[in-house]
């Protein structure tokens, strides 16, 4: 059975091909036109790249409501093809998909799962940042979903790197929040901070009132000296730490897991992450290969794989392999030379 998963959207646009549960294609749109983070349709990149119709079971969309971006009409024609043909186009979650991805490309049989991002909506309709899962055999469950004005740690990252640190925070160059992490290795991560820690905890989503205030307010200490700008990252990190803590360890402690799984593109943050092992050492930690928004296509397809069709999980040797494109002829080869 062949099921076809895209990601359109903002960034990180995608598409893949599982065949009996299994990834064999997985390509991201930034990757061949070598722009990061170029906003743009993931049926159409399929459509170009492979063509196929005929041959898929299932066509399966991780990002609902497409961010915001407007179909192609080849895409508008495509669904309309697929709707001739009685061949399913379903709609998953975004943070749905990024908890499937996580918990299905691990070996873990149960875990509790935390996705954590800048923001998506799920299939009703809910913007989130934030949600918390129990994965068990081939299923997946909410058990929380944050609202977005509740709590949002992403999207006050991508503010940050570009109006404090004057950075890319996407299109064209990327998001260089990376670098933002790198910085805060040599910093005081005390001396600011309460206002970014502040500016997690007060809601309002991400763009709040406390959170512009810090990027008008520390733009130009970060600006002083190279010292200043490693301590503005540094507390900046500690209160992404702290938060992240508090929020987590309530589940923790009401659910008692052995295993975790994590996704979304705050997982990125390695810094964190690797403290986790440190703040609950009995636990056993899983990153979702692909956490940020270009696993969006593989996590749809995966929970239409395990929690609709009710296929048994896979064990997976080697779940990570970035050797997912298609092949290269000859005559693909002499042409990109010429």
């Amino acid at each position: 059975m062949k099921i076809v998963g895209y990601q359109t959207g903002r960034h990180d646009v995608s598409y893949c091909i599982l065949e009996n549960g299994i990834p064999i294609i997985h390509e991201e749109l930034e990757r061949l036109i070598r722009i990061k983070e170029p906003s743009g349709d993931g049926l159409k990149m399929y459509m170009d790249r492979i063509g196929k119709i005929d041959e898929v079971n299932y066509f399966v969309n991780g990002n609902p409501g497409f961010q915001g971006i407007k179909q192609h009409e080849e895409t508008i024609n495509t669904l309309k093809e697929l709707d001739n043909k009685n061949i399913p186009n379903i709609t998953i979650g975004h943070h749905k998909s990024h908890a499937a991805n996580a918990f299905f490309s691990s070996n873990f049989n149960e875990a509790l799962i935390f996705t954590i991002d800048g923001g998506g909506v799920e299939e009703n309709g809910t913007s989130t940042a934030l949600t918390v899962w129990q994965g068990k055999d081939n299923k997946i469950k909410p058990i929380d979903i944050i609202p977005i004005t509740t709590l949002n740690l992403g999207s006050p990252w991508r503010l940050y790197t570009g109006k404090i640190f004057g950075l890319s925070s996407g299109y064209p160059k990327g998001n260089q929040s990376g670098t933002v992490m790198a910085l805060a290795c040599v910093g005081d991560p005390n001396k600011y901070f309460d206002d970014f820690y502040k500016g997690f905890k007060v809601g309002g989503g991400g763009h709040n009132p406390v959170t512009l205030n810090n990027c008008k307010k520390y733009k130009p200490i970060a600006e002083k000296s190279e010292q200043d700008k490693f301590n503005v990252a540094s507390s900046l990190q500690k209160a992404t730490e702290v938060v992240t803590k508090e929020f987590m360890q309530k589940y923790i402690d009401q659910y008692n897991p052995t295993n975790i799984c994590l996704s979304g593109g705050v997982s990125l943050n390695c810094l964190m992450t690797g403290k986790m092992l440190e703040w609950w050492p009995n636990i056993n930690f899983y990153t979702d290969p692909v956490p940020y928004d270009g696993g969006l296509c593989l996590g749809a397809s995966r929970y239409l794989w395990h929690n609709i069709l009710d296929n048994p999980r896979i064990k997976w040797e080697d779940n990570t392999t970035s050797y997912l494109g298609p092949k290269y002829s000859k005559e693909d080869i002499y042409k990109a030379l010429n």
